[in-house]
C-alpha cells in the first residue's frame, strides 16, 4: 500500500438552507487516514448534503471539515477549488460529464490541468479503468452513452487523477450487478493500493457491506449503523 491519504474530522457541523431550515447536522465524525466510510439513509435526509460538505462545495456550512492539516471550511472558495482539484475525485450522482467528449476524453478530463509529468498516466488510467468496466474504445459523445454507460465514465474520471480522497454518490446506481462487483472491486484495490480515503452514498448494500465503517443519515440527522 502507498502512503495513506488524509483522514477526515468533523465537529459541529451544519447546513442550512435558503430560509434557515437546517438541512444536516454532525456533531462529531472522525475517518482515519486510508479509511472507507460507508452513508445511507432514505432520499432526501441528507447524504449527498454531507458528501458535498466534505468536498468543500458548500457556502451555508458552520462548523469544521478537515482532511489532515487542511481545514476546508476555513478556506475561501479559490483554495477550496484548488484543493479539490488537487487531492480529491468525485462521482456525481448526475454524472456531470462534457456532453460534447467521448467517454476516453471525459474520464482522463484531469490531464488537461495536470503538470505535463502526469497527463500520460492519467489517460493511461482511464483508458485502463474504462476498458475494465466495459468501455474499451468508446467514443460516442456522452448524448449517445445510456445511464449506466455514464455512470461507468464518471467512476473513471474520479479515479483516474490518483487522488487520495474519493467521494462517490450512488456509484453503482445504473449498473447490473456484475458491472457493479467489478467497479467496486477496482475501487476497492485501488484506495488500498494508494491509501486513499473513500466515503460513498449509496443504497446498494453490497457495496455499504465492502467498506470499513458505515453511518446512517436520517432526517439530516447522523447515527452510527454498525
Amino acid at each position: 500500500m502507498g502512503a495513506s491519504g488524509p483522514g477526515l474530522r468533523v465537529e459541529d457541523l451544519i447546513v442550512r438552507g435558503d430560509r434557515g431550515r437546517e438541512l444536516l447536522s454532525v456533531p462529531r465524525l472522525d475517518l482515519t487516514p486510508g479509511g472507507s466510510l460507508g452513508i445511507s439513509g432514505p432520499s432526501g435526509s441528507g447524504k449527498s448534503t454531507f458528501l458535498f460538505a466534505v468536498a468543500g462545495l458548500l457556502k451555508a456550512a458552520s462548523g469544521t471539515v478537515a482532511w489532515g492539516d487542511a481545514a476546508i471550511t476555513a478556506m475561501g472558495e479559490a483554495r477550496r477549488a484548488a484543493f479539490r482539484a488537487e487531492r480529491i475525485g468525485i462521482v456525481f450522482q448526475d454524472f456531470l460529464l462534457f456532453d460534447e467528449l467521448g467517454a476516453a476524453d471525459n474520464a482522463a478530463i484531469a490531464a488537461l490541468y495536470a503538470p505535463r509529468g502526469a497527463r500520460d498516466g492519467i489517460r493511461a488510467r482511464a483508458g485502463d479503468l474504462l476498458s475494465r468496466l466495459g468501455l474499451a474504445d468508446e467514443d460516442r459523445p456522452v448524448p449517445g452513452l445510456s445511464g449506466g454507460e455514464r455512470q461507468r465514465v464518471a467512476v473513471a474520471r474520479a479515479m483516474a487523477g490518483n487522488a487520495d480522497i474519493l467521494l462517490a454518490d450512488e456509484p453503482t446506481a445504473n449498473l447490473d450487478r456484475p458491472t457493479a462487483t467489478r467497479l467496486v472491486d477496482d475501487l476497492l484495490v485501488r484506495c488500498r493500493e494508494r491509501g486513499a480515503s473513500l466515503i460513498a452514498v449509496s443504497h446498494d448494500e453490497t457495496l455499504l457491506a465492502r467498506l470499513d465503517r458505515r453511518i446512517e443519515i436520517r432526517d439530516g440527522k447522523v447515527r452510527l449503523d454498525g
